[in-house]
């Protein structure tokens, strides 16, 4: 990036350069006229050349840096795309939890009141199983009456 914004700096120092260059003697090429050595010719046309050579080197970093540039905003805007369909996907599973949970909720509301429940009919059977033994033991007794009773008659019968 350094060697960019350096490239820059001289290309507009060239670009500035050269137009001080072309525009002030314009004016005075028509009213003198320029004479130069070989040498001074030759250090201008090489100096021509280093500055158009720079000038290219320079479009061409612009363009790589253009590209560069283009390339990173697709990534950018992919991967923004990419962070809002993830935080659009986790709201969804945000949802997804939250309904979970309430019924869970609700099914461990409905498992403590069936609990409850069997606690009662538990409880119910139990009384019943008392009163089974009570009725038994109470027709145990009755039969075991009926029987005497029976007995007693029968022998004052047969006697």
């Amino acid at each position: 990036m350094k060697q960019f914004f350096y490239g820059l700096r001289n290309t507009r120092l060239c670009l500035l350069l050269a137009l001080v260059l072309l525009s002030v003697p314009c004016y005075t090429f028509a009213e003198q006229e320029v004479t130069l050595t070989q040498s001074e010719y030759k250090t201008l046309s090489k100096n021509l050349e280093e500055l158009n050579t720079i000038n290219k080197k320079q479009v061409d970093s612009i363009e790589r840096l253009e590209m560069q540039l283009n390339v990173a905003k697709l990534s950018t805007n992919e991967s923004k795309v990419a962070l809002l369909e993830a935080k659009q996907l986790l709201e969804e599973q945000k949802e997804q939890l939250r309904a979970s949970k309430e019924k869970l909720n609700l099914q461990e509301q409905k498992l403590t009141e069936q609990q409850i429940s069997l606690e009662k009919a538990n409880l119910y059977l139990e009384e019943q199983k008392e009163e089974i033994k009570k009725y038994k033991k109470n027709s145990q007794k009755h039969r075991f009456i009926e029987v005497l009773l029976l007995g007693g008659l029968a022998y004052k019968m047969f006697r």
